[in-house]
């Protein structure tokens, strides 16, 4: 049995033509910290970020398919923090010689920042060259709330400690005026000598400043002093680029799913928002939640595959308990920790950061704001006003001293100071001894005042100025590393551990969690940390993405990820052996009991608890080929290659081989049984084993390989180059089992469907005579419908005429969305064919799929008893498609019929794709559920009225 449980559609590349512009065009702002869970990461797994933006370019600099690149920032939101992170990536993209264009319908100076990496810049003539200066403007509404009666009783400290004077102040004090104006005019110079740095023509800061101010607002004298490079809009652009364009969302699998460096492995964790308490919700990205990024820390922390951690503050602060907290984890985390800092890091965004082993800060990062405000804003005089009138009840002293409703007393000011005292003072002591400053150094940068990047250089409050690639740069000094080149970037958090609240594991079971725990970033796999529990799962099996290996000449007896190179990410370690001796075996068999058979949420048939293995008779006859890390079986496979007529009767019958004996002396193959722990390895160890074991089969003469699949798994195994063929057929440990082969010599097949296998073939010649017999034996086999392989409009076609009317009518997940996004998101799921009486769905499977019914009925029972039929359009399996429970029912088909599967990789590979589709996807199910607990519910109250009756 091949188990298997997928995390992405193999994770395969996205389809980059040969020749391909990229264009990183954006809306709005770039987030530090895509939103996460599991079916909406989906969403951070594929979500664009700006550290993932930044890989994006760095990637397709070194992409021969990425010819030139385009960027459109009409509607972008770029901070200068940001535009000196993508400039710096945009660095690496100019080495590599390639074109690049920057439009704007609209420039100012932070965009022109930016844009200035560009070889080209681009804009209208009926657009806005706006690029100014900096500047900051507060509203002063301290007259406006004393008239109305409110009253601000507040202790700030110190001086520059301005958040509260919206409402506290009437005008700008001097002293803040100075010191805010000493920022605007380091952070614009910072930005015109950038400027310069990138585009040297333009002269000096100084000449530019003359520049800019002399075609302000004049496009024509911007073109005219090489300020901009073209006067068009952006249709001509795309026409000049006559290639594909390939989106920076399209192109980002590419950029994430990178072979390991090979070196130490830094875990990159967003903390971005504002600072509070408790948990934050999976789809949450503007707050901090002190106790979820507490855990995050700790799980990286306790990794033992991380060996640093890079934290990316960008926070304005927060509460000072919650700050406090994140502080100290910091400081007791042993491994070296970063923090690179974001467009801000002031207040308690600084308290967090100030007890890492270093800080690095974009120049034109806000940063400090040392300093503490506490109090509240009293209502109490505007009610009265209003005719409302507060009575108080109470007991004990200092009940209402929080309520908006009543003034402090004395008493209760004195507390407040005292209060603020303490927590400044502790605020300055604990940066002078994390720092190394004196108290005279401290206080003159604290008392509540902000700075740029550059100057919290030269007072101490950082050690370098830079974005993301210093602050690695940084860590591989720390870990002795040669260069940061050597560092692999693993995006946090990558799983979830048990000490996470029962309501979080909740919903994020509820969002889709794949049972090997492998959501993560566009398909880099995860572990649970190892120093996480370890809690053995039925269902923890991890999908294998096949990655390419050179043509072997014959077998090899051990195979190591040096000699085939199969994107493994942690090969210094790894070692592929084929177990020799009945020992090696055993602990095969002892292995996959642990790990699929030990948690009792499934029974097998095959299990000897007692001895606490898990086999089964064709272990007899197959080659065991295992994966070890650190000395421990971490992931295993078998391989059954032999002759046709040598294979067990049970084999032959199961698999519906009797046709293949038309073919003379005909050797096959069958591999199966892959289990993976995915808490020591991650999915890509599954990679190395099934291409050893395709090899194996070709050096063994295999010309054809079998297998079989869950319903979940038969569309990742069509993308291989296999093909349904028999009847469908129940396992007693598995259930519904589809039964599939890979003629092994069809390398026109393996190319059609863009199989990495065909990477392995090389050069081999066809088996021209027994992929034309198959062809003409199994001709239904060959024209099966994969929807992946079908234009829309055959796709649309053919489910128009199964359905009698157009899919996004008759399914209801698919309502609202118009032809051409219910097509895409269609051509990510697959068909399955059932005869009557065939259980699609066994009560007790775990699976990660739901079904829609497009010919055909099914019912739903229980014990025999009916509980609900289905006809065409009907949906069933959503509920354990969601939280991965246990089937609750059997659900049988009435009469020949054909399902459409919409697995949780459906979902995710729709999310990272077409995330506005997904959504709508999502929303639809919603309602589905919603409407069927309201019938269930109507069901309950009328069976409860009539027992009454």
């Amino acid at each position: 049995m091949l188990l298997l449980i997928f995390a992405a559609p193999w994770d395969r590349d996205p389809d980059v033509p040969s020749t391909a512009a990229l264009d990183l065009s954006f809306e709005e702002r770039l987030e530090e910290k895509p939103a996460s869970g599991r079916l909406l990461s989906l969403v951070r797994g594929k979500g664009l970020s700006l550290y993932r933006m930044s890989e994006v370019i760095r990637r397709a600099a070194g992409d021969e398919r990425i010819q030139a690149l385009m960027i459109d920032l009409s509607a972008a939101e770029i901070p200068h923090a940001h535009a000196e992170q993508l400039a710096q990536a945009m660095r690496v993209w100019r080495a590599a010689g390639k074109a690049s264009y920057a439009f704007s319908t609209n420039w100012d100076l932070s965009r022109y920042r930016l844009a200035a990496a560009f070889d080209e810049i681009w804009m209208p003539a009926a657009g806005d060259f706006s690029v100014g200066g900096v500047a900051m403007q507060m509203p002063y509404a301290g007259e406006l709330a004393e008239d109305l009666g409110i009253e601000p009783q507040l202790e700030r400290r110190k001086r520059f400690k301005s958040a509260a004077d919206v409402i506290a102040e009437e005008e700008m004090s001097p002293e803040l005026r100075v010191a805010l104006t000493q920022f605007v005019d380091d952070v614009r110079r910072a930005a015109l000598e950038e400027i310069v740095d990138l585009r040297p023509a333009l002269g000096s800061p100084e000449a530019l400043e003359a520049a800019l101010q002399k075609a302000f607002w004049s496009p024509e004298i911007a073109l005219e002093l090489g300020l901009i490079d073209r006067l068009a809009h952006r249709a001509v652009l795309t026409e000049l680029l006559d290639m594909a364009h390939v989106s920076a969302a399209e192109y980002l699998p590419v950029a994430l799913d990178r072979a390991d460096a090979g070196g130490r492995r830094v875990a990159l964790i967003a903390a971005s928002g504002e600072i509070g308490d408790g948990y934050a919700s999976p789809l949450e990205t503007g707050r901090i939640a002190a106790v979820s990024l507490v855990e995050t820390l700790r799980f990286a922390a306790e990794d033992d595959e991380i060996d640093a951690i890079l934290l990316r503050v960008d926070s304005p602060g927060g509460g000072y308990a919650p700050s406090d907290a994140i502080a100290q984890t910091i400081a007791a985390i042993e491994k070296p920790v970063v923090v690179s800092m974001g467009s801000v890091a002031g207040s308690g965004g600084y308290m967090i950061a100030m007890t890492a082993d270093r800080i690095v800060a974009h120049p034109s990062t806000i940063t400090g704001s040392i300093g503490v405000i506490g109090g509240k804003v009293v209502v109490e005089e505007l009610l009265a006003d209003n005719g409302i009138r507060i009575e108080t009840v109470q007991s004990g002293r200092n009940a209402t001293i929080n309520s908006p409703l009543t003034g402090y007393s004395e008493e209760q000011r004195a507390l407040l100071a005292r209060r603020i005292d303490a927590i400044y003072d502790a605020f300055t002591g604990a940066v002078a001894e994390n720092r190394k400053l004196t108290a005279a150094q401290v206080e003159a940068a604290a008392q509540g005042r902000i700075w740029t990047g550059r100057q919290a250089l030269g007072l101490g409050l950082v050690d370098r100025t830079g974005g993301i690639d210093a602050a690695l740069a940084e860590l591989a000094l720390l870990l002795d590393e040669p260069s940061a080149d050597r560092l692999s970037v693993v995006e946090y958090p990558r799983t979830l551990d048990r000490a996470a609240p029962a309501a979080c594991r909740r919903f994020r079971r509820a969002a889709g969690r794949d049972a090997a725990g492998l959501v993560g970033p566009a398909g880099q796999g995860h572990r649970t940390p190892r120093g996480a529990a370890r809690d053995s799962r039925p269902d923890a099996r991890v999908p294998p993405r096949l990655g390419a290996a050179p043509p072997d000449s014959g077998l090899n007896p051990i195979f190591s990820p040096a000699a085939y190179p199969c994107g493994m990410s942690s090969a210094p370690n790894l070692e592929v052996l084929i177990a020799n001796s009945p020992e090696e075996r055993e602990e095969i068999y002892r292995f996959r009991y642990r790990v699929l058979a030990s948690g009792g949420q499934r029974s097998f048939a095959s299990a000897d608890a007692a001895a606490g293995t898990l086999t089964d008779p064709a272990d007899k006859v197959g080659m065991a080929v295992y994966l070890k890390s650190g000395g421990k079986i971490a992931a295993a496979l078998r391989v059954i290659v032999a002759p046709l007529s040598k294979l067990p009767a049970y084999i032959r019958e199961r698999y519906g081989l009797d046709p293949f004996f038309e073919l003379p002396d005909l050797t096959v193959s069958l591999t199966d049984y892959l289990v993976v722990d995915t808490k020591l390895v991650d999915a890509k160890a599954a990679s190395l084993l099934m291409t050893a074991a395709y090899k194996i089969a070709c050096a063994k003469g295999s010309a054809f390989d079998f297998t079989n699949a869950g319903t979940g798994e038969v569309a990742v195994f069509e993308r291989l180059g296999y093909r349904r063929y028999a009847s469908n057929f129940q396992d007693a440990d598995f259930g519904f089992r589809v039964p599939m082969v890979l003629p092994t010599g069809d390398v026109e097949h393996l190319a059609r469907v863009s199989s990495p296998f065909h990477r392995v073939r090389g050069n081999a010649q066809p088996d021209s005579e027994r992929v034309n017999w198959f062809r003409r034996t199994f001709a239904d086999a060959c024209d099966a419908v994969q929807p992946a392989a079908m234009d829309e409009e055959a796709l649309w076609s053919f489910l128009t005429r199964r359905l009698d009317q157009t899919p996004h009518h008759s399914i209801p997940l698919l309502f609202a969305l118009d032809h051409k996004d219910a097509m895409r998101f269609l051509k990510l799921a697959t068909v399955i064919n059932c005869d009557a009486g065939e259980h699609i769905v066994n009560k007790g499977d775990i699976g990660n799929e739901m079904f829609v019914i497009l010919r055909g009925s099914v019912e739903v029972s229980d014990n025999g008893l009916v509980l609900s039929r289905f006809g065409k359009g009907g949906i069933f399996g959503e509920m354990a498609y969601l939280n991965q429970e246990p089937r609750a029912a059997d659900v049988i088909a009435r009469e020949p019929t054909e399902v459409l599967v919409v697995t949780q990789d459906t979902m995710k590979a729709s999310m990272a794709k077409m995330p506005e589709v997904a959504c709508r996807v999502l929303f639809n199910l919603s309602l589905i559920l919603t409407e069927r607990l309201k019938m269930t519910s109507g069901k309950l109250v009328a069976a409860r009225n009539a027992d009454a009756a």
